[in-house]
């Protein structure tokens, strides 16, 4: 009982001492023909409304960051419009003349310091500063460059 019946062993066919003729071969039956689901129907006439797709969400933008380059000026001239024009605080002033460099290069003329001097204190900006001191690494970040805080610092603009 502790042995089950095997089957007995298949028996192995030997090989052919000879080669068939090609005459013996059969070709293997040919693939059937593969099947596919019909086609939707189509209607023949459009519907009368027009169907859309919904729009897909449009994402808010955020507008790209603004550029600070720090502007350079002579600090003579820069000097001078101050004075001549009683600004109080020289670092606003700055802040605000970088919108008047006219033609864009970078580096602020007497005619756009004193421009921009004269709208700043016709449009009510001409405020004693708010901080009497600022660091080197304030006004660095702002686009100064340390000559131009030594001068300034020296002159008392600052």
């Amino acid at each position: 009982d502790k042995y089950r019946e095997i089957a007995p062993a298949p028996e192995i066919p030997t090989a052919p001492t000879m080669m068939p003729s090609q005459d013996a071969f059969t070709a293997p039956p040919a693939p059937a023909e593969p099947v596919y689901a019909p086609a939707p129907a189509v209607p023949a006439v459009a519907p009368a409304e027009p169907v859309y797709a919904p729009a897909p969400a449009v994402q808010a933008v955020a507008p790209p960051p603004e550029i600070n380059v720090p502007l350079e000026f002579s600090n003579s001239v820069f000097a001078k419009v101050i004075s001549q024009n009683g600004i109080q605080d020289g670092a606003a002033f700055l802040s605000f003349a970088g919108g008047y460099d006219a033609d864009g290069n970078g580096y602020l003329r007497q005619s756009e310091l004193e421009r921009a001097a004269s709208e700043y204190v016709t449009g009510g900006h001409n405020q004693p500063a708010t901080s009497p001191a600022f660091t080197d690494e304030q006004l660095i970040a702002s686009g100064w460059t340390q000559e131009q805080i030594d001068a300034a610092r020296a002159s008392g603009q600052i």
